[in-house]
């Protein structure tokens, strides 16, 4: 049994990753549908989804990280950090 532990360290951190995004992907689909039915009530939402959606990047971009994956984590972190500046340019815009 340890060596299964040994083997495969961070199999634990790979399902909490997925359960962040599935929670994450959850928020940013419920953001969305409420800024398509009316946006101007639900305005506030579309940064949020843009925050959640650079939130999921960098979930993945620790889980890549771990496997030491570095090309695909040094994306993710891109991505994390361009949905992130997306989202902080919105919420000054929104407000």
């Amino acid at each position: 049994m340890d060596y299964v532990r040994r083997k495969k360290p961070f199999r634990h951190l790979g399902r909490v990753v997925d359960i962040i995004n599935l929670i994450l992907s959850a928020i940013v689909l419920v953001c969305a549908v409420l800024v398509a039915i009316n946006a101007e009530k639900n305005m506030l939402l579309f940064p949020v989804a843009f925050m959640c959606t650079g939130l999921i990047n960098l979930a993945l971009a620790i889980k890549y990280y771990k496997r030491r994956e570095t090309f695909k984590c040094v994306g993710l972190l891109v991505g994390f950090i361009a949905f992130m500046g997306f989202g902080i340019f919105s919420l000054i815009v929104v407000l």
